[in-house]
Protein backbone atom coordinates (compact mmCIF):
# COMPACT_ATOMS: atom_id res chain seq x y z
CA UNK A 1 0.00 0.00 0.00
CA UNK A 2 1.42 3.45 -1.02
CA UNK A 3 2.05 6.26 1.15
CA UNK A 4 -0.90 8.55 0.98
CA UNK A 5 -3.55 5.34 0.74
CA UNK A 6 -1.68 4.22 4.12
CA UNK A 7 -2.28 7.87 5.64
CA UNK A 8 -5.52 8.03 4.71
CA UNK A 9 -6.52 4.68 6.09
CA UNK A 10 -4.33 5.45 9.01
CA UNK A 11 -5.95 8.97 9.62
CA UNK A 12 -9.63 7.49 9.47
CA UNK A 13 -8.75 4.77 12.45
CA UNK A 14 -7.10 7.88 14.10
CA UNK A 15 -9.87 9.66 13.72
CA UNK A 16 -11.98 6.99 15.11
CA UNK A 17 -9.93 6.30 17.87
CA UNK A 18 -9.98 10.06 19.16
CA UNK A 19 -13.89 9.58 19.14
CA UNK A 20 -14.09 6.47 21.28
CA UNK A 21 -11.25 6.88 23.21
CA UNK A 22 -11.32 10.57 24.10
CA UNK A 23 -15.01 9.88 24.48
CA UNK A 24 -14.18 7.24 26.59
CA UNK A 25 -11.83 9.58 28.43
CA UNK A 26 -14.57 12.32 28.80
CA UNK A 27 -16.90 9.94 30.40
CA UNK A 28 -14.45 9.03 33.20
CA UNK A 29 -13.73 12.78 33.51
CA UNK A 30 -17.25 13.15 34.26
CA UNK A 31 -18.04 10.27 36.37
CA UNK A 32 -15.03 12.47 38.47
CA UNK A 33 -16.38 15.96 37.48
CA UNK A 34 -16.64 17.18 40.96
CA UNK A 35 -13.43 15.71 42.17
CA UNK A 36 -9.90 16.91 40.35
CA UNK A 37 -8.39 15.21 43.39
CA UNK A 38 -9.24 11.52 42.12
CA UNK A 39 -8.90 12.10 38.62
CA UNK A 40 -5.07 12.79 39.67
CA UNK A 41 -4.67 10.04 41.49
CA UNK A 42 -6.53 8.05 38.49
CA UNK A 43 -3.97 9.28 36.00
CA UNK A 44 -0.95 8.54 37.96
CA UNK A 45 -1.29 4.56 38.42
CA UNK A 46 -3.22 4.24 35.36
CA UNK A 47 -0.15 5.62 33.53
CA UNK A 48 2.18 3.06 35.28
CA UNK A 49 1.91 0.00 32.29
CA UNK A 50 2.41 2.66 29.48
CA UNK A 51 5.57 3.28 31.14
CA UNK A 52 7.10 0.33 32.17
CA UNK A 53 6.23 -1.08 28.85
CA UNK A 54 8.24 1.48 27.11
CA UNK A 55 11.06 0.90 29.89
CA UNK A 56 11.12 -3.06 28.93
CA UNK A 57 10.66 -2.44 24.96
CA UNK A 58 14.20 -2.52 24.35
CA UNK A 59 13.66 -0.74 21.14
CA UNK A 60 12.92 -3.98 19.25
CA UNK A 61 9.22 -2.43 17.61
CA UNK A 62 12.16 -0.29 15.86
CA UNK A 63 14.63 -2.51 15.00
CA UNK A 64 12.21 -4.98 13.51
CA UNK A 65 10.85 -2.14 11.08
CA UNK A 66 14.80 -1.51 10.34
CA UNK A 67 15.99 -5.01 10.34
CA UNK A 68 12.87 -6.20 8.21
CA UNK A 69 12.19 -3.97 5.59
CA UNK A 70 16.24 -4.12 4.88
CA UNK A 71 15.50 -7.89 4.50
CA UNK A 72 18.21 -8.88 6.67
CA UNK A 73 15.90 -10.92 8.97
CA UNK A 74 13.00 -12.78 8.25
CA UNK A 75 9.31 -12.28 9.49
CA UNK A 76 9.03 -15.28 11.15
CA UNK A 77 12.21 -14.77 12.73
CA UNK A 78 11.56 -11.69 14.18
CA UNK A 79 8.22 -12.24 15.17
CA UNK A 80 9.36 -15.92 17.44
CA UNK A 81 12.19 -13.73 18.69
CA UNK A 82 10.04 -10.98 20.45
CA UNK A 83 7.54 -13.07 20.82
CA UNK A 84 9.88 -14.56 23.90
CA UNK A 85 11.24 -11.89 25.00
CA UNK A 86 8.42 -9.92 25.36
CA UNK A 87 7.89 -12.26 27.81
CA UNK A 88 11.26 -12.17 29.39
CA UNK A 89 11.61 -8.02 29.56
CA UNK A 90 7.91 -8.75 31.19
CA UNK A 91 9.27 -10.74 33.75
CA UNK A 92 12.04 -8.81 34.54
CA UNK A 93 10.65 -5.58 34.88
CA UNK A 94 7.99 -6.49 37.02
CA UNK A 95 10.61 -8.39 39.41
CA UNK A 96 13.03 -4.99 39.16
CA UNK A 97 9.76 -2.99 40.44
CA UNK A 98 8.33 -5.31 42.75
CA UNK A 99 12.12 -5.08 44.15
CA UNK A 100 12.34 -0.81 43.86
CA UNK A 101 9.01 -1.11 46.06
CA UNK A 102 10.21 -3.36 48.57
CA UNK A 103 13.36 -1.09 49.12
CA UNK A 104 11.20 1.77 48.91
CA UNK A 105 8.79 0.48 51.90
CA UNK A 106 11.75 -0.04 54.06
CA UNK A 107 13.20 3.29 53.33
CA UNK A 108 10.34 4.99 54.56
CA UNK A 109 8.03 3.19 56.33
CA UNK A 110 5.04 5.84 56.20
CA UNK A 111 5.02 5.93 52.00
CA UNK A 112 1.75 5.41 50.76
CA UNK A 113 2.82 3.21 48.01
CA UNK A 114 0.39 0.92 45.42
CA UNK A 115 -1.06 -2.01 47.48
CA UNK A 116 0.11 -5.13 45.99
CA UNK A 117 -3.81 -5.90 44.51
CA UNK A 118 -3.04 -3.02 42.08
CA UNK A 119 0.36 -3.55 41.05
CA UNK A 120 0.15 -7.29 40.52
CA UNK A 121 -2.55 -6.31 37.40
CA UNK A 122 -0.23 -3.65 36.74
CA UNK A 123 2.57 -6.30 35.91
CA UNK A 124 0.54 -8.52 34.03
CA UNK A 125 -0.55 -6.26 31.65
CA UNK A 126 3.27 -5.40 30.40
CA UNK A 127 4.17 -8.54 28.35
CA UNK A 128 0.89 -8.06 26.89
CA UNK A 129 1.66 -4.62 25.48
CA UNK A 130 4.98 -6.04 24.52
CA UNK A 131 3.27 -8.29 22.67
CA UNK A 132 0.83 -6.01 20.57
CA UNK A 133 3.69 -3.91 20.05
CA UNK A 134 5.86 -6.48 18.26
CA UNK A 135 3.18 -8.62 16.31
CA UNK A 136 1.87 -4.95 15.22
CA UNK A 137 5.58 -3.74 13.83
CA UNK A 138 4.99 -7.10 11.72
CA UNK A 139 2.01 -6.09 10.24
CA UNK A 140 3.35 -2.73 9.27
CA UNK A 141 6.45 -3.92 7.57
CA UNK A 142 4.24 -6.34 5.59
CA UNK A 143 2.02 -3.00 4.65
CA UNK A 144 -1.61 -4.30 6.23
CA UNK A 145 -2.84 -1.44 7.04
CA UNK A 146 -6.16 -2.08 7.95
CA UNK A 147 -5.21 -4.48 10.30
CA UNK A 148 -2.41 -2.58 11.76
CA UNK A 149 -4.64 0.16 12.74
CA UNK A 150 -7.34 -1.94 13.92
CA UNK A 151 -4.91 -3.14 16.53
CA UNK A 152 -4.67 0.70 17.64
CA UNK A 153 -8.18 0.97 17.37
CA UNK A 154 -9.00 -2.36 19.43
CA UNK A 155 -7.94 -0.58 23.03
CA UNK A 156 -9.68 1.91 22.33
CA UNK A 157 -12.78 0.29 21.68
CA UNK A 158 -12.47 -2.19 24.79
CA UNK A 159 -11.75 0.48 27.30
CA UNK A 160 -14.57 2.10 28.11
CA UNK A 161 -16.68 -1.18 28.31
CA UNK A 162 -13.79 -2.73 30.73
CA UNK A 163 -13.95 0.41 33.13
CA UNK A 164 -17.42 0.40 33.34
CA UNK A 165 -17.66 -3.23 33.75
CA UNK A 166 -14.45 -3.55 36.40
CA UNK A 167 -16.04 -0.25 37.77
CA UNK A 168 -19.67 -1.41 38.57
CA UNK A 169 -18.91 -4.88 39.15
CA UNK A 170 -15.69 -6.13 40.02
CA UNK A 171 -14.37 -3.10 42.09
CA UNK A 172 -17.19 -1.52 44.27
CA UNK A 173 -16.56 1.79 42.13
CA UNK A 174 -13.56 2.18 42.87
CA UNK A 175 -11.85 4.46 40.29
CA UNK A 176 -8.54 3.46 40.48
CA UNK A 177 -8.72 -0.22 40.31
CA UNK A 178 -11.36 -0.04 37.37
CA UNK A 179 -8.78 2.14 35.24
CA UNK A 180 -5.84 -0.76 35.70
CA UNK A 181 -8.48 -3.31 34.45
CA UNK A 182 -9.19 -1.02 31.84
CA UNK A 183 -5.77 -1.47 30.75
CA UNK A 184 -5.42 -5.43 31.38
CA UNK A 185 -8.46 -6.55 30.27
CA UNK A 186 -8.03 -4.64 26.55
CA UNK A 187 -3.94 -5.56 26.41
CA UNK A 188 -5.07 -9.72 26.51
CA UNK A 189 -7.71 -9.41 24.22
CA UNK A 190 -5.98 -7.44 21.41
CA UNK A 191 -2.41 -9.60 22.05
CA UNK A 192 -4.69 -12.75 21.47
CA UNK A 193 -6.00 -10.77 17.91
CA UNK A 194 -2.56 -9.69 16.57
CA UNK A 195 -1.01 -13.23 17.59
CA UNK A 196 -3.83 -14.92 15.65
CA UNK A 197 -3.59 -12.54 12.56
CA UNK A 198 -0.27 -12.72 11.98
CA UNK A 199 -0.24 -16.98 12.56
CA UNK A 200 0.54 -17.85 9.15
CA UNK A 201 3.89 -16.18 9.38
CA UNK A 202 4.85 -16.22 12.67
CA UNK A 203 4.60 -19.39 14.53
CA UNK A 204 2.99 -19.61 18.32
CA UNK A 205 6.19 -21.34 20.05
CA UNK A 206 8.80 -18.98 21.84
CA UNK A 207 12.15 -19.23 20.47
CA UNK A 208 14.70 -17.04 20.56
CA UNK A 209 17.81 -16.32 17.56
CA UNK A 210 20.48 -15.25 19.51
CA UNK A 211 22.40 -13.59 16.69
CA UNK A 212 19.10 -11.57 15.49
CA UNK A 213 18.26 -10.76 19.29
CA UNK A 214 22.00 -9.25 20.10
CA UNK A 215 21.57 -7.22 16.66
CA UNK A 216 18.80 -5.83 17.31
CA UNK A 217 19.62 -4.53 20.89
CA UNK A 218 22.43 -3.26 19.40
CA UNK A 219 19.85 -1.24 17.04
CA UNK A 220 17.66 -1.03 19.53
CA UNK A 221 18.89 -0.08 22.71
CA UNK A 222 19.05 3.70 21.02
CA UNK A 223 15.70 3.53 19.84
CA UNK A 224 14.57 2.44 23.16
CA UNK A 225 16.14 5.32 24.98
CA UNK A 226 14.61 7.26 22.54
CA UNK A 227 11.16 5.94 22.84
CA UNK A 228 11.59 6.18 26.81
CA UNK A 229 13.04 10.13 26.72
CA UNK A 230 9.65 10.53 23.83
CA UNK A 231 7.30 9.09 26.69
CA UNK A 232 9.03 10.03 29.81
CA UNK A 233 8.80 13.69 27.82
CA UNK A 234 5.16 13.62 27.63
CA UNK A 235 4.64 12.33 31.04
CA UNK A 236 7.33 13.78 33.05
CA UNK A 237 5.31 16.60 34.17
CA UNK A 238 2.28 14.58 35.73
CA UNK A 239 5.11 12.83 37.84
CA UNK A 240 7.04 15.93 38.77
CA UNK A 241 3.61 17.52 39.51
CA UNK A 242 3.15 15.86 43.13
CA UNK A 243 6.40 15.67 44.52
CA UNK A 244 7.16 19.50 43.69
CA UNK A 245 4.06 20.76 45.01
CA UNK A 246 4.29 19.16 48.19
CA UNK A 247 7.88 19.16 48.82
CA UNK A 248 8.90 22.13 47.72
CA UNK A 249 5.63 24.13 47.32
CA UNK A 250 4.56 23.63 50.76
CA UNK A 251 0.89 22.43 49.15
CA UNK A 252 -1.00 19.77 51.08
CA UNK A 253 -0.99 15.61 49.05
CA UNK A 254 -5.21 16.39 48.48
CA UNK A 255 -4.25 19.79 46.75
CA UNK A 256 -1.21 18.87 44.80
CA UNK A 257 -3.70 15.23 43.39
CA UNK A 258 -6.33 17.99 42.56
CA UNK A 259 -3.56 20.36 40.76
CA UNK A 260 -2.42 16.97 38.97
CA UNK A 261 -5.88 16.31 37.83
CA UNK A 262 -6.55 19.51 36.67
CA UNK A 263 -2.94 19.48 35.00
CA UNK A 264 -4.31 16.08 33.24
CA UNK A 265 -7.17 17.81 30.97
CA UNK A 266 -5.23 20.28 29.75
CA UNK A 267 -2.69 17.74 28.87
CA UNK A 268 -5.34 15.27 27.47
CA UNK A 269 -7.06 18.45 25.10
CA UNK A 270 -3.44 19.65 24.23
CA UNK A 271 -1.99 16.19 22.86
CA UNK A 272 -5.14 15.95 20.68
CA UNK A 273 -3.56 17.74 17.46
CA UNK A 274 -0.96 14.83 18.33
CA UNK A 275 -2.63 12.34 16.41
CA UNK A 276 -2.19 13.89 13.31
CA UNK A 277 2.05 13.70 13.56
CA UNK A 278 1.54 10.05 15.38
CA UNK A 279 -0.95 8.94 12.40
CA UNK A 280 2.13 9.67 10.37
CA UNK A 281 5.21 9.05 12.83
CA UNK A 282 5.46 5.07 12.13
CA UNK A 283 4.51 5.34 8.01
CA UNK A 284 6.94 7.65 8.05
CA UNK A 285 9.69 5.85 9.43
CA UNK A 286 8.70 2.67 7.58
CA UNK A 287 9.07 4.98 4.38
CA UNK A 288 12.08 6.68 5.07
CA UNK A 289 13.72 3.56 5.94
CA UNK A 290 13.27 1.97 2.45
CA UNK A 291 13.95 5.15 0.42
CA UNK A 292 17.14 6.64 -1.52
CA UNK A 293 18.29 9.12 1.01
CA UNK A 294 17.58 12.05 -2.09
CA UNK A 295 14.22 10.94 -2.17
CA UNK A 296 13.42 11.28 1.35
CA UNK A 297 15.24 14.11 1.36
CA UNK A 298 12.51 15.66 -0.79
CA UNK A 299 9.64 13.37 0.88
CA UNK A 300 9.63 14.25 4.66
CA UNK A 301 9.85 18.77 4.58
CA UNK A 302 6.51 18.13 2.87
CA UNK A 303 5.17 16.12 5.31
CA UNK A 304 6.60 18.27 8.09
CA UNK A 305 5.49 21.46 7.16
CA UNK A 306 1.95 20.11 6.15
CA UNK A 307 1.72 18.34 9.99
CA UNK A 308 2.48 21.69 11.22
CA UNK A 309 -0.06 23.75 9.28
CA UNK A 310 -3.16 21.17 10.03
CA UNK A 311 -1.73 20.97 14.28
CA UNK A 312 -1.96 24.76 14.13
CA UNK A 313 -5.84 24.90 13.06
CA UNK A 314 -7.36 22.16 14.71
CA UNK A 315 -5.66 23.45 17.60
CA UNK A 316 -7.56 26.98 17.33
CA UNK A 317 -10.97 25.32 17.08
CA UNK A 318 -9.98 22.92 19.63
CA UNK A 319 -9.42 26.13 21.92
CA UNK A 320 -12.19 27.96 20.39
CA UNK A 321 -15.03 25.25 21.70
CA UNK A 322 -13.58 23.57 24.23
CA UNK A 323 -14.51 26.96 27.36
CA UNK A 324 -18.36 26.22 25.67
CA UNK A 325 -18.50 22.28 25.20
CA UNK A 326 -17.38 21.55 28.89
CA UNK A 327 -19.95 23.95 30.18
CA UNK A 328 -22.57 21.97 28.97
CA UNK A 329 -20.82 18.51 29.65
CA UNK A 330 -19.63 19.13 33.41
CA UNK A 331 -22.30 21.76 34.14
CA UNK A 332 -21.02 24.25 37.28
CA UNK A 333 -18.41 21.96 38.17
CA UNK A 334 -16.59 23.34 35.31
CA UNK A 335 -16.10 27.35 35.66
CA UNK A 336 -15.86 26.81 39.60
CA UNK A 337 -13.26 23.71 39.62
CA UNK A 338 -11.87 23.75 36.44
CA UNK A 339 -11.34 26.42 34.17
CA UNK A 340 -9.89 28.91 35.68
CA UNK A 341 -6.51 26.25 36.07
CA UNK A 342 -7.29 24.17 32.70
CA UNK A 343 -7.97 26.89 30.45
CA UNK A 344 -4.71 28.90 30.27
CA UNK A 345 -2.33 25.65 31.05
CA UNK A 346 -4.10 24.44 27.89
CA UNK A 347 -3.54 27.89 25.67
CA UNK A 348 0.18 27.82 26.49
CA UNK A 349 0.54 24.08 26.41
CA UNK A 350 -1.13 24.40 22.41
CA UNK A 351 1.83 26.23 21.52
CA UNK A 352 4.45 23.57 22.53
CA UNK A 353 2.65 21.05 21.17
CA UNK A 354 1.75 22.06 17.93
CA UNK A 355 5.89 23.22 17.47
CA UNK A 356 6.57 19.77 18.91
CA UNK A 357 5.03 18.62 16.03
CA UNK A 358 7.95 19.79 13.81
CA UNK A 359 10.29 17.36 16.40
CA UNK A 360 8.17 14.62 15.82
CA UNK A 361 8.22 14.28 12.32
CA UNK A 362 11.76 15.37 11.57
CA UNK A 363 12.77 12.81 14.72
CA UNK A 364 11.29 9.92 13.21
CA UNK A 365 13.34 10.67 9.44
CA UNK A 366 16.48 10.79 11.64
CA UNK A 367 15.59 7.38 13.23
CA UNK A 368 14.82 5.85 10.28
CA UNK A 369 18.36 7.10 8.55
CA UNK A 370 20.19 5.30 11.86
CA UNK A 371 20.84 8.37 13.30
CA UNK A 372 19.32 7.50 16.61
CA UNK A 373 21.85 9.46 18.65
CA UNK A 374 20.78 12.55 17.33
CA UNK A 375 16.94 11.57 18.42
CA UNK A 376 18.75 10.51 22.10
CA UNK A 377 20.47 14.08 22.05
CA UNK A 378 17.15 16.02 20.93
CA UNK A 379 14.84 14.29 23.31
CA UNK A 380 17.68 15.20 25.95
CA UNK A 381 16.77 18.88 25.59
CA UNK A 382 12.83 18.22 26.62
CA UNK A 383 13.62 15.82 29.42
CA UNK A 384 16.62 18.10 30.99
CA UNK A 385 14.76 21.29 29.91
CA UNK A 386 11.17 21.03 31.25
CA UNK A 387 12.91 19.33 34.60
CA UNK A 388 15.02 22.42 35.50
CA UNK A 389 11.93 24.66 34.28
CA UNK A 390 9.35 22.98 36.15
CA UNK A 391 11.92 22.91 39.70
CA UNK A 392 11.17 26.71 39.28
CA UNK A 393 7.71 27.10 37.76
CA UNK A 394 5.54 24.70 39.40
CA UNK A 395 6.14 25.16 42.74
CA UNK A 396 4.91 28.41 42.24
CA UNK A 397 2.26 28.09 39.58
CA UNK A 398 1.11 24.65 39.58
CA UNK A 399 -0.71 23.76 36.62
CA UNK A 400 -0.17 26.86 34.81
CA UNK A 401 3.78 26.46 35.63
CA UNK A 402 3.89 23.00 34.75
CA UNK A 403 2.30 23.78 31.18
CA UNK A 404 5.25 26.88 30.55
CA UNK A 405 7.53 24.61 31.47
CA UNK A 406 6.40 21.90 29.10
CA UNK A 407 5.98 23.89 26.03
CA UNK A 408 9.61 26.17 26.45
CA UNK A 409 11.18 22.37 26.55
CA UNK A 410 8.88 21.86 23.62
CA UNK A 411 9.46 24.48 21.43
CA UNK A 412 13.27 24.30 22.38
CA UNK A 413 13.15 20.36 20.82
CA UNK A 414 11.51 21.95 17.86
CA UNK A 415 13.77 24.46 17.14
CA UNK A 416 16.96 22.38 17.48
CA UNK A 417 15.40 19.31 15.23
CA UNK A 418 14.84 22.10 12.42
CA UNK A 419 18.64 22.97 12.79
CA UNK A 420 19.86 19.32 13.00
CA UNK A 421 17.92 18.13 10.08
CA UNK A 422 18.59 21.49 8.10
CA UNK A 423 22.23 20.58 8.32
CA UNK A 424 22.29 16.76 7.98
CA UNK A 425 20.06 17.19 4.60
CA UNK A 426 20.80 20.68 3.40
CA UNK A 427 17.75 22.26 2.94
CA UNK A 428 16.35 26.07 3.79
CA UNK A 429 14.17 26.18 7.03
CA UNK A 430 11.00 27.05 4.59
CA UNK A 431 11.00 24.06 3.17
CA UNK A 432 10.25 22.64 6.17
CA UNK A 433 8.38 24.96 8.09
CA UNK A 434 6.21 26.90 5.13
CA UNK A 435 3.24 25.33 3.44
CA UNK A 436 3.98 25.76 -0.34
CA UNK A 437 1.36 26.72 -3.08
CA UNK A 438 1.85 22.97 -4.56
CA UNK A 439 0.62 21.20 -1.81
CA UNK A 440 -2.94 22.47 -2.38
CA UNK A 441 -2.33 20.01 -4.73
CA UNK A 442 -1.59 17.32 -2.01
CA UNK A 443 -5.10 18.63 0.02
CA UNK A 444 -6.98 17.99 -3.23
CA UNK A 445 -5.84 14.24 -3.44
CA UNK A 446 -6.26 13.67 -0.03
CA UNK A 447 -9.93 14.92 -0.26
CA UNK A 448 -10.01 13.22 -3.39
CA UNK A 449 -9.23 10.08 -1.65
CA UNK A 450 -11.53 10.25 1.16
CA UNK A 451 -13.98 10.67 -1.76
CA UNK A 452 -12.96 7.68 -3.45
CA UNK A 453 -12.80 5.40 -0.36
CA UNK A 454 -16.21 6.44 1.56
CA UNK A 455 -17.95 8.19 -1.72
CA UNK A 456 -18.25 4.65 -3.46
CA UNK A 457 -15.40 6.09 -6.14
CA UNK A 458 -12.71 3.84 -6.87
CA UNK A 459 -10.32 5.72 -9.18
CA UNK A 460 -8.36 7.27 -6.29
CA UNK A 461 -5.94 9.71 -7.26
CA UNK A 462 -2.58 9.16 -8.67
CA UNK A 463 -0.60 8.32 -5.51
CA UNK A 464 3.46 9.79 -4.74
Amino acid sequence: MRFRSAFLLTLCFNATIVLVDKGAGMLIYWIMRDDPGTKGRYDLITILPILLMTLANQGLASSIVYFTRRNEVDIRTAGETTGAIAWISGIVVGGLTLAVLWLWSLIDPQANLPSIGYILPILFTVPFLLTISYRNSLQLVLGRMRTYNLIHLLPSLLFLPSFLLAYFVFSEREEKFAGILARLIPAIIVAAVVVWLMREQVSFRFRVNWSFYKRALSFGWRANVNSTLTYLNHRIDYFWMYPMLTLLGGASPEQAMVMVGLYGLAVTLAELIWYVPDALRDLLFSKVAGLPKSEARLFTPVVCRNALLVCIVVGAGLFAVHDLGFSLFFGKAWAEKWAPDVTPSFAILLIGTASFTVAKIIQSDLAARGKLNACIGLGSIVLVSMTVLDLYLVPSYGPVGAALGSSIAYLLSAIASVFVYVRSVRIRFSQLLIPHREDLQHYAEVLQGLRARFGGKRDAPKES
